[in-house]
């Protein structure tokens, strides 16, 4: 089966795949993919499985016009699942496997080599952060920061490009440093951006720009009370609740992870 989007003309075409690779019969051939990549001790052999299968699998669910369909959420929300596996275990096998490929073909020398690796690697980066997004389990696994960090350390920074929102994204959602240097050991530069519009965040406790919002509010929730105190009942001002940008959360990682589920689940059965 041909995985690869880029060369079909049709968007049908690539409904089709998708649809199909989310069924009990393409979720085996993803499974089999995972496993030849998993079992792959020489470098050689992973780089020609990439090269050959996981590259145009990763171009084909990475696919703008497929990550923007409607139609196609659930069969890529379903494949995407899938590859993350019982305890995110698949997807490490499978993205160890894709950092030593990518290794490899970075350093190649050819200009051929190096177009090719750039694309692959925004197309890791775009299939890794939505895997991490779906699950929030990986935040909790040590083994996917490690390999964002191999990533991130043994790629030249030039071959990120359009890939570099997607590691960014990642790097907040797993707890990495923001400001940690890409290959090369100099930190990247600041490029100017167009003005946007945004709804600033009106964080929790000590934290917002007005002050707490009442006597139960902050930004510790081992500080929160379960039970709304009465200062909390009368207070006119919006609760906190965390945004679904992980850009605009005010603790990362595991600890993060924490503060968002218990904030949520009190708005849920107290609120």
């Amino acid at each position: 089966m041909g995985w690869d989007l880029a060369s079909k003309e049709h968007t049908e075409t690539g409904q089709q795949i998708i649809k199909k690779l989310a069924t009990e019969e393409g979720l085996a051939m993803i499974k089999a993919l995972a496993d030849e990549q998993a079992d792959s001790v020489e470098l050689e052999t992973r780089l020609c499985t990439f090269k050959d299968r996981t590259l145009p699998f990763f171009r084909t669910i990475s696919h703008p016009d497929i990550l923007s369909s409607l139609i196609l959420e659930i069969p890529l929300d379903t494949i995407c699942t899938f590859l993350f596996g019982p305890n995110g275990r698949r997807a490490i096998n499978l993205f160890e496997a894709t950092t030593s490929a990518l290794g490899a073909l970075a350093w190649d020398e050819t200009a051929k080599d190096k177009e090719l690796t750039s694309i692959a690697v925004t197309a890791s980066l775009a299939v890794l952060e939505r895997i991490v997004k779906l699950n929030q389990g990986a935040q909790v696994i040590a083994d996917f920061t490690s390999i964002v960090n191999d990533l991130s350390t043994t790629i030249p920074e030039q071959l990120f490009q359009a890939g570099s929102r997607s590691l960014a994204r990642l790097r907040q959602r797993l707890g990495i440093g923001a400001a940690m240097p890409l290959s090369g050991g100099s930190p990247p530069q600041q490029k100017s951006h167009r003005p946007v519009f945004e709804l600033g965040q009106d964080l929790p406790g000590a934290l917002s720009e007005l002050g707490p919002r009442h006597d139960n509010d902050h930004a510790d929730i081992f500080d929160i009370k379960i039970l709304p105190t009465t200062d909390e009942i009368q207070s006119l001002r919006l609760e906190y609740l965390p945004s679904s940008d992980p850009t605009k959360h005010h603790l990362p990682g595991l600890a993060g992870l924490l503060d968002r589920q218990f904030r949520l689940l009190r708005k849920d059965t107290v609120g």
